[in-house]
């Protein structure tokens, strides 16, 4: 299993439920984390982990749709750590609850600025550091949506298959310089966000932050035979 210790990690969305759970179980086993955030509204909370880790954190405010914003983030991290080991790249959000013909062209285009167009700029900018290290771990999040939408989902489920599509390519494209590339595809996430959007809703049955967590870690320390997976959390079966 590989220590983790002073290892290096980009973690995206770092504001947000997720972000901000896999940025303390990364913080506490040693990797020093730069965090990327958009909003204002997440800046004092990211500061007060830089008060608590101290030199362990950057944070980077900006917009990853803007390629010139991923390439200062990734030479921040470069310059600021020496080296990124690890993209977490938990960002994404939900448009749908229509059917299809009744979205517009511009919901379409909104849904691939929050998972697609983000995710191509940071492989972009991070594929060619991990390449001259000749080693990395990319874990892109996609969504059970992408692999059954269901009703009422197509624009969601059409742009986390087009990111599950873009990982595969990158574990199947920079395998032979020893860099790995992983897709985690929750269905419901067990957080607070979405709790009060779904209020009378059976939660036995979502995917827990400490779950996504866990499996995080285990890509990140013996996850190399794997690279091209896609993990699936169903949620829970009852």
């Amino acid at each position: 299993m590989e220590d983790l210790t002073d290892k290096v990690a980009i973690i995206t969305g770092a504001g947000g439920a997720v972000g901000s759970a896999l940025t303390r179980t990364f913080l506490d086993k040693g990797v020093k984390t730069v965090l990327l955030y958009r909003s204002d509204k997440h800046k004092e909370k990211l500061s007060n982990l830089i008060n608590e880790y101290d030199t362990s954190v950057l944070t980077v405010q900006g917009d990853l749709n803007d390629m010139s914003f991923a390439e200062r983030a990734v030479s921040e991290a470069e310059n600021h750590f020496n080296r990124i080991d690890y993209l977490i790249n938990p960002i994404g959000g939900w448009i749908g609850g229509k059917r299809l013909h009744n979205h517009s062209w511009d919901e379409l285009e909104k849904m691939l600025s929050i998972d697609v167009k983000p995710t191509f700029n940071l492989l972009r900018t991070v594929l060619p550091v991990m390449v001259q290290q000749k080693s990395g771990k990319i874990i892109n999040f996609s969504s059970m949506a992408a692999f059954g939408a269901g009703a009422n989902s197509a624009v969601y489920a059409a742009s986390k298959a087009a990111v599950t599509q873009m990982t595969d390519s990158v574990a199947h494209e920079y395998g032979k310089e020893n860099i790995q590339a992983f897709a985690i595809a929750p269905s419901t996430i067990d957080t607070e966000a979405t709790r009060s959007a779904m209020p009378d809703a059976d939660t036995s049955t979502w995917v827990s932050l400490e779950e996504i967590a866990d499996a995080v870690m285990y890509l990140c320390t013996s996850g190399d035979s794997l690279s091209g997976t896609v993990l699936k959390f169903t949620g829970k079966i009852i």
